[in-house]
């Protein structure tokens, strides 16, 4: 989707404790939001996926993504209208089997990006480690779990203002060093 979409090649792919996707040109957070939608629209189709080895012939006729210039045992992975490629890995027979697909994060890696998600029942995991996390900052808070950013940004707004005024206070020969130490 993201060369479909923005023209990058995906230049890695680590799949461990963590999963990360390495592109070869730089996304924004709204463009990844874009891509992880439309990537679940197509696990919720439940897609096919061809997996094949074409003859020579049919393989000069047919216009797939590699990282290499191939010529012959090319195995191409077929996901309906969304992408063809080379690649010799394992893969789901349709697209449900991977379960939802939600981005973590992403960083500047190498002049692109570097994609971390999480699928299936890792993204299942994270989502329930998070409402425990957000149930216990919203109680600890007592706001509400949607109020939560801007009641923590009211907190640290407050802490900065008693900071200049603990500095305002202070006698001029002790620093602000001295009392935040």
């Amino acid at each position: 989707l993201v060369h479909k979409l923005f023209g990058f090649d995906n230049v890695g792919f680590h799949m461990g404790e963590s999963m990360t996707i390495d592109f070869s040109g730089e996304l924004d957070w709204q463009q990844l939001m874009r891509v992880e939608q439309l990537a679940n629209e197509a696990v919720r189709e439940d897609m096919p996926v061809r997996c094949y080895f074409p003859d020579e012939r049919e393989l000069r006729s047919i216009e797939y993504r590699s990282k290499l210039e191939l010529t012959e045992d090319v195995r191409l992975v077929e996901i309906g209208d969304i992408d063809i490629c080379a690649c010799c890995a394992p893969h789901v027979e349709r697209t449900g089997e991977i379960g939802i697909i939600k981005i973590q994060d992403f960083m500047r890696h190498r002049g692109g990006v570097r994609v971390s998600l999480v699928c299936g029942m890792d993204a299942l995991e994270d989502y329930r480690c998070k409402q425990e996390s957000a149930a216990e900052i919203s109680a600890a808070l007592s706001v509400k779990r949607d109020e939560i950013a801007p009641a923590v940004r009211k907190i640290l707004d407050e802490q900065q203002r008693q900071k200049e005024r603990i500095a305002e206070l202070c006698p001029r020969h002790i620093t602000k060093n001295d009392i935040f130490a």
